[in-house]
């Protein structure tokens, strides 16, 4: 009996739909763990603007939360913290800023006045803006001080429009 080289058609079919199913289930998973690191990035650094606020505050002098937007990047006190390979500080184009009141385009990602955050000792924190994406620009994420009396951090989400993000 001889047999004929190569796959017949169902072997065929089979394999492509097997490829389909792993596709079909790798894709959203990839794009699921990209949006998770920019979340992660922005809860790691929304925590530092709190720790940083309440330092300040306990031991009566200011502090500075320093952003390199070139290297993706920020430092406080002694620790440089680099962003996951994966975010970095960035904007959408033509997209509309600030978060809480969105009526001027956008041109940086990072609109603290020289690029840092300054934590006074009485409470209170230089206002400004910091952008975060995923490499592709998927997924924007905000932080923000408003300027006000009483010195907040605010964290948005951007889907078509700024959402608050808790």
């Amino acid at each position: 009996m001889k047999l004929a080289n190569g796959f017949s058609l169902i072997e065929l079919c089979i394999t492509i739909a097997l490829f389909a199913l792993i596709a079909t289930i790798t894709f959203p998973s990839i794009w699921f763990l990209r949006r998770q690191q920019v979340v992660s990035e922005v809860d790691k650094l929304f925590s530092v603007f709190s720790y940083l606020q309440q330092a300040a505050i306990a031991s009566n002098k200011d502090l500075v939360l320093q952003f390199d937007s070139q290297n993706n990047s920020y430092s406080f006190e002694s620790s440089k913290i680099k962003l996951s390979e994966q975010t970095k500080f960035s904007i959408k184009q033509d997209l509309k800023g600030p978060p809480s009141s969105p009526v001027n385009t956008l041109t940086k990602p990072i609109t603290f006045m020289n690029n840092q955050v300054v934590f006074y000792a009485d409470g209170k924190m230089q206002p400004g803006t910091v952008y975060l994406t995923d490499s592709k620009k998927h997924y924007l994420y905000a932080i923000t001080i408003p300027i006000s009396q009483v010195s907040l951090i605010r964290k948005y989400k951007y889907i078509n429009k700024w959402i608050l993000y808790e």
